[in-house]
């Protein structure tokens, strides 16, 4: 009988995972510190951390997000109470009321493609209360 030599991994490919699971860890434990501890608090792309991971969290946000409803999208995010959050996160750098609804609401369509009853769209793509044309 001969003797089988059982193949060991390399030990290099190894520390090249753990490298590369480490690096995005890191990264989000760093903007979230960094936010956490800056007087101005972090957004990505407008809307605060803790808003993304909650959304993203959810089965039917996600679902709504891959299948391009961004009718569906909007009323997961409303559910889940988004619009309120980011109107409460908002509150104290957008005093008045009516630019920080159109600010959330353009958050909402630069990343969904919903847009609010009470808006139109620019041909640049900007959001404008329908009353204000």
């Amino acid at each position: 009988m001969g003797y089988y030599k059982k193949k060991r991994r390399s030990t290099k490919r190894k520390e090249r995972l753990v490298t590369y699971s480490l690096i995005p860890t890191v990264g989000m434990a760093g903007i979230l510190l960094t936010s956490y501890l800056s007087s101005t608090p972090l957004t990505i792309a407008g809307i605060p951390p803790s808003i993304i991971f909650s959304a993203v969290q959810d089965k039917g946000v996600i679902s709504a997000f891959v299948t391009g409803n961004s009718g569906a999208l909007h009323d997961e995010l409303k559910q889940m109470g988004v619009e309120e959050k980011m109107n409460d996160f908002y509150r104290n750098k957008i005093p008045d009321q009516q630019e920080r609804d159109r600010y959330i609401h353009q958050r909402f369509y630069d990343h969904s493609g919903y847009v609010g009853t009470n808006y139109k769209t620019t041909p640049s793509g900007n959001l404008r209360r329908k009353e204000e044309s």
